[in-house]
């Protein structure tokens, strides 16, 4: 097992217990990456329990991840969009709202990205880009729990790379976006940008 048989869901679950130890956690750490009830994991043999536990040993080595042009999961195609201008406040990136970032970052991993992507459809000459509903958002999000951690934090880090040289250049027409569409005041909005830029630079390092 490695970085990259490991879900955007199972790794959610995998930093919830990050600041657990012993024995518990190393049982909740065996179901989590083996998909197995507290039951199935109490059934094990001692010796199947110790291998399974020796191959998450890889949770201690550094994440190495990618930048896909597509991911499919569960049937389902999409795009990642590296263009900054397919994806900002006011724009076709309207359903990028502040509760995303505001919230527990890693238990939101999934609706981030699900900002950054395209649904495609299969057309005469290869995919194409499928029209994006806001109102599906939730239903894009439920589908990158099962995408693979390192697909989605190599898109992470290039778009907070790129979102982050955006902010830095184009703060004042952002804190009048902020404050026209999420009714915030000035000192909201500037301090959104602040925790935004601090989280995105977060990202960028290279784990998470």
């Amino acid at each position: 097992m490695t970085w990259n048989d490991v879900s955007v869901y199972q790794f959610q679950q995998i930093q919830s217990i990050s600041n657990e130890d012993g024995f518990d956690a190393s049982c909740k750490l065996v179901g989590i990456l083996f998909n197995l009830t507290d039951r199935q994991v109490d059934m094990l043999p001692i010796k199947e329990f110790n291998r399974l536990l020796e191959q998450t040993k890889f949770l201690e080595t550094p994440m190495v991840s990618k930048t896909p042009k597509y991911i499919k999961v569960k049937g389902n195609i999409y795009r990642f969009v590296p263009d900054i201008r397919e994806i900002r406040i006011g724009g076709t990136g309207r359903y990028i709202t502040a509760k995303h970032f505001q919230k527990d970052v890693i238990a939101n991993i999934h609706r981030l990205v699900a900002t950054m992507i395209i649904p495609q459809k299969k057309g005469w000459f290869g995919l194409k880009d499928d029209e994006y509903n806001a109102q599906d958002h939730d239903k894009y999000a439920d589908d990158m729990l099962f995408s693979k951690i390192t697909d989605v934090h190599g898109m992470l880090v290039f778009f907070c790379k790129v979102y982050m040289t955006w902010i830095e250049t184009s703060k004042g027409s952002l804190i009048q976006a902020l404050m026209k569409k999420q009714k915030m005041n000035q000192y909201q909005a500037e301090i959104f940008l602040r925790d935004l830029w601090e989280f995105m630079d977060g990202y960028t390092k290279p784990q998470l």
